[in-house]
């Protein structure tokens, strides 16, 4: 809402009040393609949606489509050929928005939706993955590693969990006969890991200074030796100075790091080593 003003030599008029409405806009086509023949169904996602008139593939009408809210709108597509815009036909106080090249058509699969999005770098997330031309998947890569236990559960849903790999993005890409699929995206987090423990034996009293070794530490909760808490100090992510606890009994114990958030908890078994005898004998 804004003041309107004419201002004139004689004098300005008394401000009038003007509002602006936002206009349609279309932020993206979920998946971004599918077949020629069409049939299959999109989520376009935007502002401004309330009331819009129509959903146009390349100038095509949309087989259908429904306003599920002011900012999605789900259309099954027409039958078409080649690359595409999209447009929304809006309200007449929202107008109309043109996503340029928004939707192909092709027989290769097209990657809609990858959820969940991230997991740990040890692998072994499920991972549900969306689009369309699924069917016959052979394969289903991240940064060109397969990864197990394919299931195509439709022409327009996957499932797979990922193989392991080094923390970070990696792009993910669904191949079949008819060819293999832009990529998407999935991000490894690091995860808590203990590389060394030294010195990796001390007396029962405790007070032994370890120093642990490993990645993933920032931010770490607890150190334990066993199953007792032990006071630590985090230097860095890689590296965590503890003094051993005391010990009822001598014999090797697992020592854990609990980490922050993501990172999760580590253990090392048999790591530590309580010797009869005090500290500093």
């Amino acid at each position: 809402l804004v003041d309107v003003v004419v201002v004139h030599p004689n004098g300005d008029s008394a401000p009038f009040d003007f509002t602006y409405v936002a206009g349609t806009e279309i932020d993206g086509v979920t998946p971004p393609g599918g077949p020629e023949e069409g049939g299959n169904t999109v989520v376009i996602t935007g502002s401004c949606f309330t009331g819009a008139t129509a959903v146009l593939f390349g100038g095509v009408p949309a087989t259908s489509f429904t306003v599920d809210s002011d900012t999605r709108i789900t259309a099954v597509v027409p039958a078409g050929t080649g690359v595409v815009d999209v447009e929304v036909v809006g309200a007449a106080a929202c107008g109309s928005e043109t996503l340029p090249d928004g939707y192909e058509y092709t027989d290769e699969p097209v990657i809609g939706t990858i959820a969940p999005d991230r997991g740990p770098e040890t692998g072994g997330t499920v991972v549900t993955i969306t689009g369309t031309n699924f069917t016959g998947t052979t394969s289903v890569t991240f940064d060109g590693v397969a990864g197990s236990a394919l299931t195509v559960v439709s022409d327009t849903e996957l499932r797979v969990t990922t193989p392991a790999h080094a923390a970070g993005d990696a792009a993910v890409v669904v191949t079949t006969p008819a060819g293999s699929s832009d990529a998407g995206a999935f991000t490894f987090y690091p995860v808590a890991d203990i590389g060394g423990v030294a010195p990796g034996t001390g007396p029962i009293s405790g007070g032994t200074v370890v120093t642990i070794t490993g990645q993933c530490f920032t931010g770490a909760t607890a150190v334990l030796f066993g199953e007792v808490p032990a006071q630590f100090e985090v230097i860095n992510d890689g590296v965590i100075r503890a003094i051993s606890p005391s010990a009822a009994t001598t014999g090797t114990v697992p020592v854990t790091v609990v980490g922050a958030g993501a990172c999760g908890t580590a253990v090392e078994p048999g790591a530590f080593t309580y010797a009869a005898g005090s500290a500093g004998s």
